[in-house]
């Protein structure tokens, strides 16, 4: 898996970018190498590109996610990339990320994602 996650150095942001299938195990590898690169390198900012993406952990699961993400790196900002056939289920992630104060938001672009990460250092 590290091909997954890496840094976008020009730019200081964490890219994930993880394939085909997203499962607990990937989602605890993410997040354990994301949280690494904030403590090691001090980047706040990740670039989730979601887009080739074909299979999302269940509801339950990404509720979980969600909270945990709010628990262990309510200092990082969030910009994820989704497909564009699975805009309802990150939208869940989305709602429950933020209506506990994280900052994540969907893009259908990564251009555009990582115009919104560029506009707060």
């Amino acid at each position: 898996m590290p091909d997954i996650v890496s840094v976008m150095e020009e730019e200081k942001i964490i890219r994930v970018e993880p394939r085909d299938e997203i499962d607990g195990d990937v989602l605890e590898y993410t997040l354990r190498e994301t949280l690494r690169l904030h403590r090691t390198r001090g980047l706040n900012r990740v670039l989730v590109v979601a887009a080739r993406v074909q299979t999302f952990p269940d509801t339950l699961d990404t509720f979980g996610f969600a909270s945990r993400l709010v628990r262990e790196a309510a200092r990082l900002r969030f910009a994820v990339v989704y497909p564009p056939d699975r805009y309802d289920y990150l939208r869940f992630l989305e709602n429950v990320a933020r209506n506990r104060g994280l900052a994540l938001q969907l893009f259908e672009s990564e251009e555009a994602a990582v115009r919104w990460l560029g506009e707060t250092r």
